[in-house]
């Protein structure tokens, strides 16, 4: 007989052998994550092209309703880069330019993805998995990270933004340099150079949390915004409104099927590498198909509470395994810290400089950037391959390359 964290389709099955003594370290691991995903939360909202406070709107129910049907003990799901990313190109051509069709649009696609991905859970499709090719996803994330960096830099420096694929819009960022905000460039950087510090030499402490609260204070110390320092501005306080997007018909639904499965796929992805590395450390099992079934429930929640797309999260993960987290009671601690985040300290962030907010969302993706996997790759060559297949002998380093540069000048 299976283990009874592993039973399928249990509600909070990954609860169901708790054990008191994990209550300590479960708090403490969930307050820990809550310092790292309300910046975040914050920064991954703006890559998606919608208000800020709509990450922190996706976060609660998404962390819910993840550990009611998800197996993982450690994954924490919430907004991230990739998927975000993905959600603003495939809303951008759909809301034409309307402010608030992309925000009710974006909700829509977190819904549709939510749906396909119980759908595919409940048919047992998680074997999909096996037949993503890793290659070709890591050139896809690689060509992605740069493209988000490349998005974020003018903010980091007070230029005005282009239009166009990742190599248009660098052209336009060099032609500005002539043109930027000192002051911006300097909180910029510093913010920086901080968040990639304290990841390195403190990894313990929140750093994107610990540099978006010096952030806040140097305004209000300085008043810097009164100074041309572009700041976050307000962000509405209390719950979102709940239930189906307003001004979304039956045919935009079913124009987003197509992209939701695209955006199920790289969450599921990446969320089940994530959740597969730190069951393999704490000695149990993930189930593919409740994974889906659990980011299906998890976007399902988020689009109907007017949150955002999302997935399981591997640095945020790492984050909970490494401040000791035992079961998904981390994540629900995470939940309610952001809801009463969401009534009582939003107030907190508008005063945060634009300039931070794009350093975080750096620093969070430049790990994406992952050469050397690339490299690795390159070198899986041998001379006996070499003269059988020729060319073909780094057929997974040439899809990888493809699918990088595919991302940079097609986009996503």
């Amino acid at each position: 007989m299976s283990a009874p964290h592993t039973r399928t389709w249990w509600v909070f099955g990954s609860l169901s052998d708790y054990q008191r003594a994990w209550l300590r370290p479960d708090i403490i691991a969930g307050l820990t994550v809550w310092a790292v995903l309300v910046p975040e939360a914050l920064a991954y909202a703006t890559i998606a092209g919608v208000p800020p406070v709509v990450g922190l709107y996706a976060a609660v129910p998404s962390l819910i309703l993840y550990a009611a049907a998800g197996s993982s003990r450690h994954l924490i799901v919430g907004p991230m880069s990739a998927t975000a990313a993905l959600s603003a190109a495939m809303i951008a051509p759909l809301a034409s330019g309307n402010d608030g069709r992309f925000i009710a649009l974006s909700a829509a696609l977190a819904i549709v993805t939510g749906l396909v991905g119980l759908l595919a859970g409940f048919m047992r499709l998680g074997f999909i998995a096996s037949f993503i090719s890793e290659p070709v996803l890591k050139g896809f994330i690689v060509g992605l990270a740069l493209t988000i960096i490349i998005g974020q830099v003018p903010k980091l420096l007070g230029v005005d933004k282009g239009e166009g694929n990742f190599f248009v819009q660098t052209w336009t960022v060099v032609k500005e340099l002539g043109e930027v905000d000192l002051p911006t460039v300097i909180i910029g950087l510093l913010s920086l150079a901080m968040v990639l510090g304290v990841k390195r030499w403190l990894p313990l402490v929140p750093g994107s949390l610990l540099v978006v609260l010096l952030g806040i204070t140097a305004v209000a110390l300085f008043g810097l915004d009164d100074r041309g320092i572009d700041i976050v501005g307000h962000i509405d306080s209390g719950l979102p409104s709940m239930g189906l997007p307003n001004g979304v018909g039956a045919e935009d639904y079913l124009d987003l099927v197509g992209p939701a499965v695209g955006v199920l796929l790289i969450g599921f992805a990446e969320g089940l590498g994530a959740a597969k590395t730190y069951a393999a450390k704490a000695g149990y099992t993930i189930d593919a198909n409740r994974e889906l079934a659990g980011l299906g429930a998890a976007n399902l929640g988020s689009g109907l509470c007017s949150g955002m797309v999302v997935n399981g999260s591997l640095s945020k993960t790492a984050v909970n395994g490494g401040a000791g987290a035992k079961s998904q009671v981390s994540g629900l601690v995470v939940a309610a810290l952001t809801l009463v985040t969401l009534l009582f300290l939003t107030g907190l962030f508008e005063k945060l400089p634009e300039a931070t907010l794009s350093a975080v969302v750096i620093a969070a993706v430049i790990e994406l950037v992952d050469f050397s996997s690339l490299a690795a790759l390159y070198r899986v060559w041998t001379k006996r391959l070499g003269s059988i297949y020729g060319h073909a002998a780094r057929a997974d380093f040439a899809a990888a390359i493809a699918a990088m540069f595919g991302v940079l000048l097609f986009d996503t």
